[in-house]
């Protein structure tokens, strides 16, 4: 599976993460127990927003309205993005299941906070099914 975004040249593999293992290569992870492509429910997919493993570097960049597509083995799945915001580390809600077949893209954003290793805020990218094709 690959994660492609054309406004900000994303093209990145996908494989599955958790919060505590996202990938340490330049890929995306795609949560466990969350929806598959094309599938009712909350896909959500994460990567890393600096470092030698960025893949949502350019995250910040997207606008309502732009393309989403996740390619499987068999089919290019495409969503459009609806709503980008910013939310504190501990919003679980983002990763929520939903009765829409959507996608949320999650990265780090904010000041580094060096005690916690981690940034202060997270952005949101949440993008609707629009089909196949």
């Amino acid at each position: 599976m690959r994660l492609i975004i054309p406004r900000t040249s994303v093209n990145w593999p996908v494989t599955r993460a958790d919060v505590d293992h996202l990938p340490e290569f330049r890929g995306v992870g795609w949560m466990f127990g969350v929806a598959f492509p094309g599938a009712p429910g909350n896909m959500v997919l994460t990567g890393h927003a600096g470092g030698p493993c960025a893949t949502f570097e350019r995250l910040h960049e997207l606008q309502p309205g732009d393309e989403i597509l996740v390619q499987t083995a068999s089919v290019m799945h495409r969503y459009r993005v609806q709503t980008i915001y910013e939310t504190s580390p501990d919003d679980v809600l983002v990763m929520a299941p939903s009765d829409r077949t959507i996608a949320t893209l999650i990265t780090c954003s904010g000041d580094w906070i060096p005690e916690r290793q981690t940034n202060a805020r997270r952005l949101i990218v949440v993008a609707t099914y629009e089909g196949r094709g």
